[in-house]
């Protein structure tokens, strides 16, 4: 298995920019990474979708979230609704995901 890891506010930011075998050594990377994620901003949901999506052979993601997706750019200008972001996802699953 192979696996990268995303976390978001209104930014996109990755563990790894390709994704890794899944390791002993990388999970335990990967979730000393995750544990130093501390919660704030935004919330741009689309985006993130949008970031994993690109990555054409990935045909599973999980996504999680605190809060509804309100945010749509790192640039703090653009604050979008619920069904901005799933139209974005929408037109950026093109492997079915």
């Amino acid at each position: 298995m192979i696996f990268t890891i995303f976390v978001y506010n209104e930014c996109v930011e990755v563990w790894k920019d390709a994704r890794v075998q899944a390791t002993d050594q990388r999970k335990a990377e990967a979730m000393a990474w995750v544990d130093a994620v501390q919660p704030w901003g935004w919330t741009n949901t689309g985006g993130a979708a949008t970031r994993a999506l690109a990555d054409s052979p990935n045909r599973t993601i999980l996504l999680l979230s605190d809060g509804a997706p309100n945010y749509l750019d790192c640039a703090h200008t653009y604050v979008a609704d619920f069904e901005t972001h799933r139209s974005l996802i929408r037109q950026s699953n093109r492997q079915n995901t």
